[in-house]
Parts: C-alpha cells; sequence; structure tokens
C-alpha cells in the first residue's frame, strides 16, 4: 500500500509543479511534461547531424551514466525539489530525506537512493542532471556553444571536439559529487565526417571510449543518420523480433486469444514510433515484412488462403468492418496511404517547437525533407482540407480515419453486388462486438476454436461449409459461404 500511495501523491502533486519543472528543464531536457519529446530529440538530432555532417572537427557524443536514478545522490535532487517543485518537495523529503531500510538478498541494509518505478523520480533525476550539467558548462569557461539534447539519462553532446571534451571532461570531475558514474566502454563518440575527420582524439581514447567514424547514429532505440547496411541490418534484427513473436502467437492453444494478441500486441501501433522517427524509405523492409507475416498468421488460424480483397477488409478496423488487423497500406482507389507517411509528417508538425528550441533557430526553420516526402505522398490520395496547407499541428486519428474512410468506399466499389450486404453487416453497430472483448474463459468470452474461425469466415467472405446444405433452424438451403 505504501508504492501505490507513494505514486498516487506524487503524481497529484506533479500536475502542480509540472510547468515549473518544464520551464527549468527546457529546451535541453525533453523527458519530463512534454507530448512526444523522444521524438522531438530525434528530429533535431538528425537535422542538426545533416547541417554539420560536412565539419571535419564536429563530433556527437553519446554518453552512457550507470543506474542513473538509483545512484545519484539524494541532497542533489531535493536541493533542485525545493526550488523547482515545491508542491511535491515535502513528501519528496519524506521519502527520500532519510535513509530506508531495504532488505537485500536476505541482508536488511539501509538505503538512501532513487526508486526507479517512483512518478516523481524521473523529474527529480533530471533536475540534479540538468544542475550538474550548467555547473560542468560553467566551469569549461561557458563559451562552448554545443547541441546537447537529452531524455531523461540518455545523453548527447555536439560540435566541435575540443568543446565537447572540455565540457565533458567537467561533467567528470564532477560525477561523484552527484553520485553519477559515466561508463566510458558503452559511451560512444561519433566523427560526423567519417575518414575526412582531422582533430585530437587522445583525451577520448585514453578513456577507452567507442570512436566511430561517420555517421550511423542510433538514438533512443532507432537509427536517426547512417547508411544503408546501417539501416538493413537495424530492420533484420526488427523482422527477426517480430516473427519470433509472432510465430509464438501460432502455437498458441486458443485461436481466440491468438487473434486478441494479434490485433492488440502485433498491428501497426507496434511501429508507430518508428514511424514517426524513421523515414519511410528506410523502415520499408520491417512494414512489407510485417504485413506479410500477420496476413500469413492469420491463414495459419484459419488454415486456409485469403484472397487480396479479403486481406484489405482483415486489415480495417473493427468498426470498418474489418478484423483490426491494421498495418502500413490503406488500400484506396488507385494505390494505398501509408500509415507510416501520416505517423512522420503528424510527428514532425507536433514537435516543430521543440525542435526550434534544441537548435537555438528562433525563426521559420524550413520543413523537414522526409516530413516534405510524406506530406508529397499523401497529398496525391488525400484532399488538401484534410493536410492543409501550411505547418499546422495534424492529429495521427483524424487522417488516419479519413484513408479508412476511402479504403471503406473503395472496398465497397470492388466487392461483387452479393458481397456488399455482408461487409455492410459488418460495420454496422455493434457487429464487432466480439472482436472487441477480451478472451476468457473466467468471464465467459472465450470462442472455441471452430466458433472463431466460422466467425471469421462470416465476417471475410470465406466459405464456412464444404458443400451446400439445409439451415438446422429453418428448411431452407445453405450456400458454401454459409448464406441462405
Amino acid at each position: 500500500m505504501g508504492t501505490v500511495w507513494r505514486k498516487l501523491v506524487f503524481k497529484t502533486t506533479f500536475l502542480l509543479d509540472k510547468e515549473s519543472i518544464q520551464s527549468r528543464l527546457a529546451p535541453q531536457q525533453v523527458a519530463v511534461g512534454i507530448r512526444s519529446g523522444a521524438e522531438a530529440m530525434i528530429h533535431a538530432a538528425r537535422a542538426w547531424i545533416r547541417a554539420n555532417n560536412h565539419k571535419t572537427d564536429y563530433v556527437l557524443l553519446q554518453r552512457d551514466i550507470s543506474n542513473a536514478y538509483n545512484s545519484v545522490h539524494t541532497h542533489m535532487f531535493l536541493d533542485e525539489c525545493y526550488q523547482y517543485a515545491t508542491a511535491s518537495s515535502k513528501f519528496a523529503e519524506f521519502c527520500y530525506g532519510a535513509p530506508n531500510h531495504l532488505v537485500y538478498h536476505g541482508r536488511l541494509m539501509q538505503s538512501a537512493r532513487g526508486q526507479q518505478g517512483c512518478p516523481l523520480m524521473g523529474s527529480l533525476f533530471c533536475l540534479a542532471r540538468k544542475r550538474m550539467y550548467e555547473e560542468a558548462y560553467g566551469n569549461a569557461g561557458g563559451s562552448h556553444a554545443c547541441f546537447d539534447p537529452e531524455f531523461a539519462d540518455d545523453g548527447f553532446c555536439g560540435g566541435p571536439v575540443a568543446s565537447v571534451w572540455a565540457i565533458f571532461e567537467q561533467e567528470i570531475a564532477l560525477a561523484e559529487k552527484y553520485g553519477l558514474h559515466f561508463d566510458m566502454g558503452k559511451t560512444t563518440l561519433y566523427l560526423l565526417s567519417g575518414e575526412a575527420f582531422h582533430a585530437d582524439l587522445r583525451p577520448f581514447q585514453a578513456l577507452g571510449i567507442r570512436i566511430v567514424k561517420g555517421i550511423d547514429i542510433q538514438m533512443l532505440q532507432v537509427p536517426i543518420s547512417g547508411r544503408e547496411d546501417f539501416y538493413a541490418e537495424w530492420n533484420r534484427l526488427k523482422i527477426a523480433a517480430i516473427d519470433e513473436a509472432v510465430t509464438a502467437i501460432e502455437q498458441l492453444p486458443h485461436k481466440h486469444v491468438a487473434l486478441h494478441l494479434l490485433q492488440k500486441c502485433m498491428s501497426f501501433p507496434k511501429l508507430s514510433y518508428c514511424s514517426r522517427t524513421i523515414s519511410r524509405s528506410h523502415l520499408q523492409p520491417l512494414l512489407e515484412a510485417h504485413s506479410e507475416r500477420i496476413r500469413v498468421a492469420l491463414q495459419y488460424l484459419l488454415g486456409r488462403q485469403l484472397t487480396d480483397r479479403q486481406w484489405i477488409q482483415a486489415t480495417l478496423p473493427t468498426k470498418a468492418g474489418g478484423l483490426g488487423l491494421t498495418i502500413d497500406r490503406i488500400a484506396v482507389q488507385g494505390g494505398f496511404i501509408s500509415r507510416a507517411d501520416i505517423a512522420m509528417v503528424c510527428s514532425c508538425r507536433s514537435t516543430k517547437e521543440q525542435v526550434r528550441g534544441m537548435l537555438g533557430i528562433a525563426g521559420d526553420m524550413g520543413i523537414d525533407p522526409i516530413e516534405e516526402s510524406a506530406t508529397r505522398s499523401l497529398r496525391q490520395l488525400l484532399p488538401t482540407s484534410i493536410l492543409g496547407d501550411g505547418p499546422n499541428v495534424l492529429k495521427q486519428r483524424d487522417l488516419n480515419q479519413a484513408a479508412i474512410e476511402k479504403s471503406g468506399a473503395y472496398l465497397l466499389q470492388a466487392l461483387p453486388a452479393g458481397e456488399v450486404a455482408r461487409f455492410q453487416a459488418c460495420r454496422a453497430p455493434w457487429a464487432d462486438g466480439w472482436l472487441n472483448v477480451v478472451p476468457s474463459s473466467c468471464f465467459d468470452t472465450l470462442l472455441s476454436n471452430v466458433a472463431v474461425v466460422d466467425s471469421i469466415s462470416l465476417r471475410l467472405g470465406l466459405e464456412v461449409l464444404e458443400k451446400a446444405n439445409m439451415c438446422p433452424f429453418c428448411p431452407q438451403a445453405l450456400d458454401l459461404l454459409g448464406h441462405h
């Protein structure tokens, strides 16, 4: 119960302190109270690399702080809490002001460190980290203009190698004071100009820091720049992970559970973050492999092949008559609309202010080439009235809905006359009820394997009978589709 009350109190007090914490951390730290902060950091880093990768003395340092939340000294983050999170300070003092008893490997010991999982710990760490960086920056002379975005304990510092080293040297000197430790074996220095780089790297080499020539850079779990083979390897690993997960789902004894997991865990939302941070041209192998693997899985559950038209219906949301197995491509008249393009455009537009702040750009920063490419693709099939002419913020849900409506209209036109009634019935209110419940034997919502196969077959227009038969409830004959 203590953990429950701690979370409840800190979540409440954070709402009161949110504005002052954000003001203190902006624009460098984007992990606290900033919607899509990770995406903003990635877009800013990509723009910064694109603008500076020709400079022969520019580097990007990726720091690694070991066990950050659990090692930072409590008095450091409590001092910042008193100043910038006043509503939370009393309870923070109660929780972290004195050592607590901790049972660790059967031994009773006292611990006075931040708690992983505490709703306020992320903010407290970021406040202490901000103070440490400013102190290091001041000790280094305060004249080094560097690109220094951070997301929680994932921090970067980019600029001329001499400036980056001057700041990092002071951070190392201050680490013990703040209770932090830089893991040099996991810290990486990227030389933006690759083989053309020429500057003194000996301070970094002496610490055992990994040095990479080029811009094969991964940030917050996604590649943000680099060679084609770098992206290809990342795609290969992601495809293998998806295949492993879907294969495990296929082997489940209950097909209803398998279908539910394919819907909720393996559909396009699993790729949404990637799509909002990586260009579709680099993400295409993963998007195509994901689509094909989900189709194969559905066919495996049904024990039969699907036509393209049946697969298109299956990929629609359940309210639109589908199975909710959403993938990247939304089929429409004249081609397809990419969910990845929609995601990228919405992400770039919604994070523009944060990106401008991190890059230190006061005026118009222009349009991101990746956003421009995605917008151009969407304009071919979505009306300008939906996309807008300027950099207005768009809602991903609204664009997806517009694309889904076009897809439904396209499918209605493509269906034979006899199939239109079936598809319209699938779109009726509550026709998708069984697809939206959690399958559970305890609550009697778990359908048998035969019932699941028949229900999907009736919904998609597959044959459910081996031969024509009589209806068991009336004297009329049934066709192979199970229709009177």
